[in-house]
């Protein structure tokens, strides 16, 4: 198999990832998540583009919405991971970022697939506002950065058919205390979850939703005056469903290596927590649920 130039560029930098100097760990264990980190990554590549098609029984539908503003280059691997999916019928591949020709960077060719492209830069949340035009009973949205396999895509619509009350997902946040205002702060206030079957205060990357969790987004957003709600579409996401929503585990999570990049990740924005802590704190007092 011959693979795209961005394909290898990933495999690169998740080995720059696990390598970095930083990394307050010893060199054998860097070097073990290297060869975990590769070798998930290669076992994922191979999966979207050898393996057969990923069923599930029942006549239930997915739509599965992706977006991207700064990684361009993942957006193809990403549907074609859909793709393998014969429960989606719609794969809606989104940018937020008009500079970018998106079209010309898609080499999947599939009859579910839909390409737009905004006409202005928009943030994470204008996802809501593509979701609430799509009107889809069940919906998947996904990060630029979260390489999901098939089967965990299966899985999370699965836990919402089972439990449509509220959002599924694969990682997420609960609050200690008051929500960070820094990311020092985020270890003594904040628990981060994943690989773990529990309720959490926010979802974040993976968000299997219902059409009613779509329109109470919408509902929560206005009521709370966030209009273009920068850096907190997950929190108020999170907080507008009846009930909190559900993390799960369905085996290791792959990640795109520039998910932490300065100069391409939302939260190296100098303003990311300062936005993301108002915006819990409205919807923390809104909904009355205390951390």
């Amino acid at each position: 198999m011959r693979f795209p130039a961005a394909t290898v560029r990933t495999a690169l930098g998740l080995a720059r990832e696990s390598l970095a100097p930083e990394r307050p760990r010893s060199l054998r264990r860097r070097f073990g998540s290297l060869c975990s980190g590769q070798s998930l990554y290669w076992r994922w590549i191979r999966r979207i583009h050898d393996g057969g098609p990923q069923r599930l029984p029942g006549s239930a539908r997915l739509t599965v919405l992706l977006q991207s503003f700064g990684r361009p280059d993942n957006m193809d691997r990403l549907a074609r991971a859909v793709a393998c999916c014969d429960f989606v019928d719609r794969i809606v591949v989104a940018s937020n970022n008009p500079r970018v020709d998106l079209a010309a960077r898609m080499r999947l060719r599939d009859p579910r697939l839909e390409i737009l492209v905004a006409g202005e830069p928009r943030f994470a949340g204008h996802r809501w506002n593509i979701a609430a035009a799509i009107g889809a009973d069940y919906l998947l949205a996904i990060d630029d950065d979260l390489f999901l396999f098939p089967g965990q895509i299966a899985a999370l619509f699965e836990a919402l058919q089972s439990a449509p009350g509220v959002p599924h997902g694969f990682f997420g946040t609960v609050y200690l205390g008051p929500p960070a205002s820094a990311r020092d702060e985020r270890r003594r206030t904040e628990e981060w979850v994943t690989r773990a079957e529990r309720d959490v205060d926010v979802i974040h990357q993976a968000y299997a939703v219902t059409a009613d969790h779509v329109r109470r987004y919408a509902e929560l957003r206005a009521r709370l005056g966030l209009l273009d709600c920068r850096f907190g579409d997950d929190i108020v996401l999170s907080y507008a469903a009846a009930g909190p929503p559900r993390v799960h585990d369905r085996g290791p999570l792959l990640c795109c290596p520039t998910s932490a990049r300065d100069d391409v990740a939302l939260s190296r924005r100098a303003d990311f927590f300062e936005v993301r802590r108002e915006v819990a704190a409205r919807c923390i007092a809104h909904a009355g649920r205390s951390p």
